[in-house]
């Protein structure tokens, strides 16, 4: 019996991708002024133009950095430090255009009521290593993870917009790597072991309501509602909940990435990550599209944010900053869908692609993950079979060209 290796593990065979010129300028990079890794952008509600985004220099114990765009992500200006610098940041949040909270390495909490020109210091407790997650509900209502350098898991609440912050009742079940609000008063936490937990009661206590594989991580979590959730983790994985989280389902699993950046908006759905790669989609997660932009460096993905019109916002290492001026509107939602098949033999080392009987490739490009075309194989019609015995082992594109000149990409592990 032929052994088939499906590269995506739950959507099997039937995988919706859209051709590259509907997506080909969907993401465009912008300058950011930093070359810093920016762990977290955030863009304050109900506008359109004003965005924040944070990080570090490397990956701990180093300069941190606050940059500030006036212009809908156009262009970015350093607003923190000013002079001199300051421990690496890992999260921020702006509840409006000028009042917000950038946390990270030590005893760094900043605040600031005026967008940025100055910043005041709060301490929630004193001998923290690192603040690990933050995140508002709406303008009053927040919440501040951190870990001392004890090793102990702290965590705060306030409901006055951080004038005040109170110690959670406990901590215990707390997961260390995101949070997110479901409701004003349902939260939900993530972290090692791919543990997902649930508040019910505003963060005070929690609750386990998954755990997974011991040493793997999810990575980040996001509700669109009380009931509908996503988390994303290794291996490229994202699951999904409509219940609240008591059951979930995984919807996406590439093979090898890791999904630090994750939003769900509507029935719309990005998750990015490691090598910049992106996947998008517009049906509630019953398919996505790999979405390639057209930066030339594979910096990996850690956060993104949407404005009030859906243009979106996503940073990363190298100073990466994407702009999507699609995300949420009715423009890219007429994608064209080919249910593209493919399996691949790991006896007789051949890759099978069947697509749409509309669709007619012409030519198929297989690519490493460095950029470049090791296979390119010319050809015509909607079956195709690739002789890849002469091709190592490893993670490659498959690059799907079709007559009437459009492109559908894919991943592909190659055995």
């Amino acid at each position: 019996m032929k052994t088939k290796n499906y590269f995506f593990k739950v959507l099997l065979l039937t995988i919706g991708l859209t051709t590259s010129s509907v997506f080909s300028q969907t993401f465009t990079p912008k300058p950011s002024g930093t070359s810093y890794i920016l762990y977290d952008v955030t863009i304050p509600p109900g506008q359109n133009t004003v965005a924040y985004a944070a990080g570090s220099q490397y990956t701990t114990g180093n300069a941190g950095i606050i940059i500030k765009s006036t212009d809908a992500g156009e262009t970015w200006q350093t607003i923190y430090p000013t002079t001199g610098s300051t421990p690496g940041f890992k999260k921020i949040k702006f509840v409006s255009t000028t009042r917000g909270f950038a946390v990270g390495q030590g005893d760094t909490f900043l605040k600031t009521t005026d967008g940025g020109v100055t910043w005041t210091n709060i301490t929630v407790q004193t001998g923290i290593y690192y603040y690990s997650c933050l995140d508002f509900f709406d303008a009053d209502n927040g919440f501040v993870t951190a870990l001392t350098n004890g090793g102990q898991l702290i965590a705060f609440r306030t409901a006055d917009s951080g004038d005040t912050w109170v110690p959670a009742t406990t901590t215990t079940n707390l997961q260390t790597q995101a949070l997110t609000y479901a409701t004003a008063t349902t939260m939900f936490s993530t972290g090692a072991n791919q543990k997902i937990s649930k508040s019910t009661d505003g963060g005070n206590t929690w609750t386990v309501v998954k755990s997974g594989i011991p040493t793997y991580y999810y990575f980040n979590i996001d509700f669109k509602d009380a009931n509908n959730g996503i988390v994303s983790g290794e291996d490229g994985e994202v699951l999904k909940t409509s219940d609240g989280g008591a059951t979930w389902t995984q919807i996406l699993s590439t093979g090898y990435e890791n999904l630090y950046s994750l939003i769900y908006r509507g029935n719309k759905m990005y998750a990015s990550g490691t090598d910049q790669n992106i996947y998008y989609s517009s049906n509630d997660g019953a398919s996505f599209t790999p979405v390639n932009t057209a930066a030339t460096t594979t910096p990996t993905l850690y956060a993104v944010d949407v404005f009030e019109n859906g243009e979106a916002l996503l940073c990363g290492s190298q100073g990466t900053i994407l702009k999507s001026t699609d995300f949420l509107s009715t423009s890219n939602v007429s994608l064209i869908e080919m249910n593209i098949n493919h399996f691949y033999d790991t006896t007789t080392k051949t890759l099978s692609i069947n697509v749409s009987e509309q669709i007619n490739i012409n030519k198929v490009e297989l690519i490493s993950v460095d950029g470049k075309i090791v296979k390119k194989i010319n050809t015509e019609g909607n079956f195709l079979t690739l002789d890849l015995s002469s091709i190592q082992s490893g993670v490659y594109l498959i690059r799907l060209n079709s007559v009437d000149g459009n492109t559908n990409t894919f991943k592909f592990i190659r055995n």
